[in-house]
């Protein structure tokens, strides 16, 4: 049986992702749950940090646990999936927007890199992290996975008022409007837009443990 492992350390987020490394959500932990006013808080910090050229910014704590076990690429989540999650969001909200603009080498890298890989013969991508059991499907399907607006509309339709499917579409909506409009905000300068969205690996920092 293998050994959990725990260690303190301080991480940039995108260096994390890049690692090869894998998540996941504890089949117990709860779905997710950030209402639309959460998602816009951390969406305007983020970039916020970004127009300040912030070398960093701190997410708060996000607690994953290691294993010893030498065929496991996975850390398991104890604390922090909501904001693991939305920011898998917002890459997936800039692939978007970079495929649909044309820029189809940047949109996989922030795929391949921050979201998701597809094997070799494979219609799916295999997610840098898995949500739990109430989760998992939809965000597979709108987020790890690439999708039209027409798809994100149909599945909040389709959703529960107060589930936890629909404060993720409604997330994974809000964070395709915010990009689109940041990219307004770059002016028509092709050159800018795709390097201002690869500019926010580098801005932000998690500290895990």
């Amino acid at each position: 049986m293998s050994k959990q492992r725990m260690v303190s350390e301080t991480r940039g987020l995108g260096n994390l992702l890049t690692e090869r490394r894998y998540f996941a959500v504890p089949a117990h932990q709860r779905d997710y749950a950030w209402p639309s006013g959460a998602v816009e808080e951390y969406l305007y910090d983020v970039v916020d940090a970004m127009h300040t050229g912030a070398s960093e910014y701190f997410l708060g704590l996000i607690v994953l646990v290691d294993t010893d076990d030498s065929t496991s690429k996975r850390y398991e989540i104890l604390d922090g999936q909501q904001r693991l999650a939305t920011t898998t969001m917002i890459y997936a909200a800039i692939r978007n927007w970079l495929t649909v603009n044309g820029f189809t080498n940047e949109a996989t890298r922030i795929q391949n890199d921050f979201i998701g890989i597809s094997e070799i013969g494979e219609n799916e991508h295999e997610p840098r992290i898995i949500m739990n059991i109430g989760n998992q499907d939809i965000f597979q399907e709108i987020v790890v996975n690439q999708c039209g607006d027409d798809l994100i509309e149909k599945r909040q339709k389709d959703s529960g008022r107060h589930s936890s499917t629909r404060k993720l579409v409604e997330a994974t909506a809000l964070c395709r409007a915010h990009i689109s409009r940041l990219a307004d905000q770059q002016g028509s300068d092709r050159t800018n837009q795709p390097r201002f969205y690869l500019n926010l690996p580098d801005t932000s920092e998690i500290r895990y443990r």
